[in-house]
């Protein structure tokens, strides 16, 4: 899931102005890997909290799989998606996750 549909507001610092402010979802202007911090306001805005609305886990709960990584991936291990388990959700996350990004044991990263 995309970290941003889940961000309710954004606060932080208009190094500018020299005035705190607060952002909504929408005035945060959040693409894929992008958002008004990023490109507009990448060297005047300095973010010091970001507010999140989160659905507590229970037995409805309902997994975010629109990622074509977790698609291909459940297709591959023939899971079927209305049957997941939280620690079936959790093995994908770190299967792809291996499979993308270096053990930083061996490739260490910030």
């Amino acid at each position: 899931m995309e970290v941003s549909k889940v961000i309710i507001k954004v606060e932080g610092y208009d190094l500018k102005t020299q005035e705190f402010k607060v952002f909504s979802k929408d005035e945060c202007n959040f693409g894929y890997r992008s958002s008004i911090f990023k490109k507009e306001l990448s060297s005047e805005f300095l973010v010091t909290a970001v507010f999140f609305e989160l659905q507590e886990f229970s037995e409805t709960y309902s997994f975010q799989l629109e990622y074509p990584d977790f698609k291909k991936y459940f297709q591959e291990k023939e899971l079927n998606t209305d049957d997941l388990t939280l620690k079936d959700v959790m093995n994908a996350v770190i299967e792809i996750r291996n499979n993308k990004i270096p053990d930083p044991k061996l490739v260490p990263s910030a």
